[in-house]
């Protein structure tokens, strides 16, 4: 026992001489000496320093090229919890920081200004960038497609066209398969019905319906209201065989002169379509208005002022390609 306590008394003494010696040489440094000493110092409390600053915006422009891929604003980023991008910020940083874990500790302010940039993200409102991202796109797009650099009918291949004789137009000119444009002359939208396995099938992402002419002429539906709970059954029939596809009702083109001769209840055509319009604002279905189509190329009827001129078909799926376009705008961050 007595010789343990005599050791323990030597270690202190030893460790003591040790310190003093330290503190003496310090002390005993030149001043030239003294402040290469501090500078070094300082330059690796500099380089650490820059280290982590690096990490924080490497951190940053991550977080910004995640949340913007390729032009667009990737929504579902915005709903990552701070707290998990926190721990990636730490978890990195211990992994490329060089030092000991005294050195994480007192560069605290800097994980802390990270922490803080990915809440600052969190609390920006969005929408007006995301909003101008897509207009600038859509007008890229509209403007390619009017100039002819891109096809209009090329935005069809993962669709399917339905209607009466006037959506045959689209296949007969040669302008859409007619695998893909489920239409007949004389039909309605009780015509849905005979396609729904043909719709199973081809599994588009769009469909388009085209009916009207002949469901206002024929007289099964005694009002607009009655066609309209008609149409919204028939979409939902669709719905239920093409789950993720995105049903766009088309108005109806109207008829002209000497066509109400044969007919007088297309006269009512833009009652039914005021109708249209507003079951599919009410559900937040796309509803494709063809009036200002229908303006500009009134002079481009055949004869019987109710079929259209092969010119009227390439504004007319320009058109329903605007409004494919806005739709998915509109609903670009819902799952």
């Amino acid at each position: 026992m007595e010789n343990r306590t005599r050791e323990n008394t030597s270690v202190n003494h030893t460790r003591t001489a040790k310190a003093t010696e330290g503190l003496q040489y310090r002390k005993n440094r030149s001043p030239a000496s003294q402040r290469r000493a501090a500078q070094r110092k300082a330059a690796k409390k500099q380089a650490r320093k820059s280290t982590l600053e690096n990490i924080i915006t490497g951190f940053k422009n991550l977080v910004v090229n995640t949340l913007f891929k390729n032009g667009k604003l990737n929504t579902k980023a915005l709903a990552v919890p701070v707290g998990v991008i926190a721990l990636i910020i730490l978890i990195s940083i211990i992994s490329n920081v060089s030092g000991s874990s005294n050195n994480i500790v007192k560069s605290s302010r800097d994980i802390n200004e990270g922490v803080a940039y990915i809440k600052g993200l969190e609390a920006v409102d969005t929408s007006e960038i995301e909003a101008t991202i897509q207009h600038r796109k859509k007008m890229q797009r509209l403007e390619a497609l009017q100039n002819g650099t891109m096809s209009v009918w090329a935005q069809f291949d993962d669709s399917v066209i339905m209607g009466d004789s006037r959506a045959v137009g689209f296949y007969y000119y040669e302008f859409t398969p007619e695998e893909r444009t489920l239409a007949e002359a004389g039909a309605t939208i009780l015509a849905i019905d005979d396609h729904l396995d043909d719709l199973k099938r081809l599994n588009p992402s769009n469909v388009f319906v085209c009916y009207g002419l002949n469901d206002i002429s024929i007289g099964i539906w005694d009002n607009k209201e009655d066609y309209c709970q008609s149409m919204k059954e028939q979409v939902e029939k669709i719905k239920s065989v093409c789950p993720n596809a995105t049903v766009y009702i088309s108005s109806i083109i109207p008829a002209t002169d000497p066509a109400f001769e044969t007919s007088t209840a297309w006269l009512q055509i833009p009652e039914y379509n005021d109708a249209l319009k507003a079951m599919c604002e009410d559900l937040d279905w796309p509803f494709i208005d063809n009036s200002d189509v229908v303006e500009e190329y009134k002079d481009h009827y055949q004869p019987d002022g109710i079929h259209l001129e092969t010119v009227f078909y390439e504004p007319w799926a320009l058109n329903m390609i605007s409004e494919v376009m806005d739709y998915e705008s509109a609903h670009s961050g819902e799952e």
